[in-house]
């Protein structure tokens, strides 16, 4: 189930850069965002569909924003050598990042509903993402982004491919340069309702506001941004057919990132991630208890939580294409989703949950 709220995303640290409302981490357009996870699955729902709004952000800035904290030497409208490259105030790209967890042979699937205890869990063992980016900077500071995402689980009902539309969003960005080569970007998303959860929870739009502030010291680019989302829909659960879980109606997040290009090769960079969130979520008035935490009177405050470290590799540009790849641990990202603090209704922090800890690799490409 993807928890489109508003969170505090400390993950556009981290990835897949992939994508959401900002950019993702140190090195280029299409870097990971940073923990950029989202939220765990649970309830029956899958990890791609648990993103919600804090992965949703991580992702769109992983696959738009640089990782190097540089401006690229063709984009800067400013740069004195009259040999560069023609400024060119439009980029495309498309990624492809595919998600394998690390314990694959004790979770249990089938009905996370109707089966028994565990059933449901860990459910995408196997998970691939592709997303797709246009970028138009309006002027050298402005910025507007569509961006949409599609995921091909190998969990499927016979007959079905297993593949699914995301949610497309559309992002304004405006960039601040602060003093001490300081750099602040305030950023609103809205997105339009193309995914099956999205369709499933009669979702309008969900709107996303966030800002995040960057610096390069030398090798070292740092990373730090929050925001929120508030969620317009017409139902207040996925309804039993989908798991039954709750939809959200807000959240709030936050994630920061750091990343060290080497000094020995500066296309090889190491970095890491980490990332929090919190989802209001609906009281289902007219359904099962059962569909609800029993723990509670009302639907608790939702904390999900997620981190990774990872190691990037530069391409070198080939006519004119600026490829990267990518290859992380993480508990938990945007896409997959991240692990939830309450577990039947207790609090509780693990390191490399297992429904959760994964491998991950991404291909971005940028022109």
């Amino acid at each position: 189930m993807r928890f489109v709220s508003a969170g505090i995303v400390v993950g556009s640290l981290l990835f897949a850069s992939l994508a959401y409302a900002a950019e993702g981490k140190g090195a280029n357009d299409s870097g990971k965002g940073g923990p950029g996870p989202g939220s765990a699955p649970e309830q029956g729902s899958s990890g791609a569909d648990n993103a919600g709004p804090a992965g949703e952000e991580v992702r769109v800035a992983a696959a738009t924003k640089s990782t190097t904290g540089d401006e690229d030497e063709e984009a800067n409208p400013d740069k004195a050598d009259p040999f560069a490259k023609a400024y060119k105030p439009w980029e495309v790209g498309v990624s492809f990042e595919t998600h394998r967890l690390v314990i694959q042979n004790d979770l249990a699937g089938g009905d996370a509903v109707n089966g028994p205890p565990g059933a449901g869990a860990g459910a995408d063992k196997m998970l691939n993402a592709y997303s797709a980016f246009v970028r138009y900077d309006i002027t050298k500071h402005d910025h507007l982004r569509v961006i949409g995402f599609m995921t091909e689980s190998f969990m499927a009902d016979s007959g079905e491919s297993g593949v699914r539309l995301d949610d497309t969003a559309v992002a304004y960005t405006h960039s601040f340069p602060l003093p001490k080569k300081f750099n602040l970007d305030a950023n609103f998303t809205f997105t339009i309702p193309t995914g099956f959860m999205s369709y499933k929870a009669g979702t309008i739009t969900a709107l996303r506001l966030g800002v995040g502030v960057d610096r390069k010291f030398g090798p070292l680019f740092l990373e730090l941004k929050t925001g929120g989302a508030y969620d317009i829909q017409t139902e207040e659960s996925y309804s039993l057919a989908a798991g039954g879980a709750p939809t959200a109606q807000a959240s709030v997040n936050i994630a920061g990132s750091a990343e060290l290009q080497m000094p020995f090769y500066n296309p090889l960079s190491a970095g890491l991630g980490a990332y929090t969130g919190y989802s209001w979520l609906n009281d289902i008035a007219a359904q099962l208890p059962a569909v609800q935490d029993p723990t509670f009177k009302n639907q608790p405050i939702q904390q999900n939580y997620g981190g990774e470290v990872y190691i990037r590799y530069l391409i070198p540009m080939l006519a004119g294409v600026k490829p990267d790849i990518t290859f992380a641990y993480a508990m938990g990202d945007g896409t997959l989703g991240y692990t939830q603090f309450l577990h039947d209704g207790v609090g509780h922090f693990y390191v490399g949950y297992r429904e959760t800890a994964e491998f991950y690799a991404t291909l971005s490409l940028r022109y």
